[in-house]
């Protein structure tokens, strides 16, 4: 929920203009997508990334193929989460740009050989990694921020 210009407490300011004093507020929610985004969406993308890694590193290409494919499934569902509020093409290929979706490809294409390259595969995931964090970095921590005032 987030609040109004009719929630403010406007007040008058000290006589000193040195300083900037912000209107105050009884109410404050920082607006963030993560309310619309599933924790459990992403804990499960998450797990996935982590046993894609799991599973190479062990040499289960079985497995790891099936946690790939999770991976690339629920990577691509986030593109869609991000264009609910980002309208601008420019905005999210920032995120989700030619680099991200060449590492998705690339990560697609390395799961279907017989014996899939794994540094191969983790440069990739690299890529993968540097977009959650730009995500991350713009929504969650403010999230968590306003989350931890709640209590």
């Amino acid at each position: 929920m987030s609040f109004g210009a009719d929630q403010l407490i406007l007040k008058k300011p000290p006589a000193s203009s040195g300083k900037y004093y912000p209107p105050q507020s009884n109410k404050f929610e920082y607006v963030s997508v993560m309310h619309e985004v599933s924790e459990e969406y992403m804990r499960r993308l998450s797990d996935s990334m982590k046993a894609l890694r799991i599973f190479l590193m062990q040499g289960d290409v079985q497995k790891a193929k099936e946690a790939g494919e999770q991976v690339v499934e629920r990577v691509k569902g986030t593109e869609a989460i991000c264009s609910k509020c980002h309208t601008d093409k420019t905005v999210v290929d920032r995120i989700h740009g030619k680099d991200h979706e060449q590492a998705l490809a690339s990560i697609q294409r390395l799961l279907k050989e017989p014996q899939p390259n794994k540094d191969a595969i983790f440069r990739a995931m690299s890529v993968i990694g540097q977009s959650c964090n730009r995500c991350h970095n713009l929504h969650l921590v403010p999230a968590m921020v306003q989350e931890a005032f709640r209590k």
